[in-house]
């Protein structure tokens, strides 16, 4: 049996190589679903960019899991994997999923508790990436964002424009305002 990291790391590679067919995915995925360890945010990332890549081999229950250690540890992903992770959750189209797994959290005692905070009218399709971005804009006060941080940043921005017109029209002005600068 491989350790959680091997595993993700061995999934991702397959999937980036564009190797294995339906079998082996649907082995690695449901392997990985059933996996109850703490999620490091790497691993979290590879297994997210691994659903991306295979998307016709999509593992809902696994998204579930990715989505909930996501939330879970929101506070210890750093730019590159938050960046990453966010990217792969919107072109999986798997932000809606945020809203229900978000209840499973106390967020009065949560680390991004603060961040995590939403009105229960505001659709998880907007308040997660809006808490996404509000993080990323507390790594950038605390070390400004590279060249190269602020393209992948965009890129995000980008495709959950595309995604999600109509939401990116309900993201808070100050938010906005980063994503510009």
């Amino acid at each position: 049996k491989y350790k959680l990291f091997e595993l993700a790391t061995l999934t991702h590679g397959l999937a980036k190589l564009n190797s294995g067919g339906p079998r082996t995915f649907a082995r690695l995925f449901g392997e990985a679903a059933g996996r109850k360890e703490d999620w490091a945010p790497k691993t979290v990332t590879q297994i997210l960019d691994a659903l991306r890549r295979k998307i016709d081999y999509l593992h809902e229950p696994l998204t579930r899991v990715l989505i909930r250690e996501f939330l879970r540890d929101f506070h210890l992903f750093d730019v590159h994997p938050l960046t990453q992770a966010s990217w792969c959750l919107v072109e999986l189209d798997a932000l809606n999923y945020a809203d229900e797994i978000i209840s499973e959290f106390d967020l009065d005692t949560h680390e991004a508790g603060d961040l995590l905070q939403h009105d229960e009218k505001e659709r998880a399709e907007v308040w997660l990436i809006r808490a996404v971005l509000q993080r990323m804009e507390q790594l950038h006060l605390q070390r400004p964002l590279s060249s190269t941080q602020k393209k992948y940043v965009q890129q995000l921005i980008r495709v959950y424009h595309y995604k999600h017109e109509v939401d990116y029209g309900l993201l808070p002005a100050k938010t906005k305002a980063f994503c510009k600068s």
